[in-house]
């Protein structure tokens, strides 16, 4: 089996209109709840071998305040995620290797909300994604590449809210 954890960057700033969409921070509620995952994380013994992060600032920005949670995990960023739709960010989870048994998706929307639609079967996706929510998915794969499209189980979805 394989776990792909999919977490849309939590809230970021709007205050700076001059700033480029791919240079805007989180907002301080964004910094909570990125502290409240992690705390959470590291409660419930997350584990994952790889992290796939989008190059945006906020996404960094989120990423580096989970990394206490992360243990070992290796860490990619990678420009691709950027406005990365579902089927591209399906592609990307074909692409990784038989060895990783579970990875964390930091991205965007709406790619993170359509891939977990895409993975779940139909009326099973999470609905509504807001910022900072997690979706953890359980392919029943022994390989990326054999993924079934509506075939994942949902073995968790978490909020800020929730924290």
């Amino acid at each position: 089996m394989k776990t792909v954890h999919l977490l849309r960057h939590a809230k970021s700033d709007w205050d700076d209109e001059a700033l480029q969409d791919r240079e805007r921070p989180l907002a301080p509620r964004g910094i909570k709840a990125s502290r409240q995952l992690a705390q959470h994380l590291k409660t419930q013994h997350f584990e994952v071998d790889l992290v796939l992060c989008s190059t945006a600032r906020r996404t960094r920005e989120t990423l580096e305040l989970l990394r206490p949670a992360l243990g070992k995990a290796e860490i990619k960023f990678e420009e691709d995620l950027y406005g990365a739709g579902a089927d591209e960010l399906e592609l990307r989870l074909r692409r990784l290797p038989k060895k990783v048994a579970a990875v964390l998706i930091v991205g965007h929307n709406p790619g993170i909300e359509e891939l977990a639609s895409l993975l779940l079967p139909p009326a099973a996706g999470p609905g509504h994604f807001p910022t900072g929510a997690l979706s953890s998915l359980r392919l029943l794969v022994n390989d990326w590449k054999s993924i079934v499209k509506g075939e994942a189980e949902s073995i968790g979805f978490i909020t800020p809210k929730e924290l």
